[in-house]
């Protein structure tokens, strides 16, 4: 009998050992896993997106360097990337910036509409199903 219950006691140990740890990595999500939230940023601060009917649009608050040479009655605000199109500068008079979106770590990525976003401590890149894309830095950005 004094046997049975020290098997007992030592698989109660185990099993409570084992959720001690399995069950807690159950609610923890992956570092490098996807966003498919609607609105994220980048870590800097510096980079909001939200994507609207399909169409991508990420904002720098700190303004694109080198500004566009084209005319713009606003301010050139970021980038925007359609699903299939080419990725092309924004004149906006509003920001899609929003301070409470999910922030897309480095090293991370974000999917959605056939849009994918890479986050990297030199940028966003991101890019569509027609590997059409852009790149934004505080420092450059440039289309492809």
């Amino acid at each position: 009998m004094c046997m049975v219950k020290a098997r007992r006691r030592l698989l109660a140990f185990v099993i409570g050992l084992s959720m001690g740890v399995v069950l807690p990595l159950m609610f923890v999500r992956p570092a490098h896993a996807a966003l498919h939230s609607r609105y994220f940023k980048m870590p800097s601060k510096n980079i909001g997106c939200a994507i609207f009917s399909g169409n991508l649009r990420c904002d720098i608050l700190s303004g694109m360097k080198p500004s566009p040479k084209m005319q713009c009655d606003f301010d050139w605000t970021g980038l925007i990337l359609s699903a299939s199109g080419k990725a092309t500068p924004v004149c906006a008079s509003d920001t899609v910036y929003k301070k409470k979106a999910k922030t897309l770590q480095y090293g991370s990525k974000w999917k959605r509409h056939g849009i994918v976003c890479k986050s990297r401590t030199t940028g966003l890149r991101c890019r569509n199903k027609k590997d059409n894309g852009f790149f934004l830095s505080r420092e450059e950005w440039n289309t492809y």
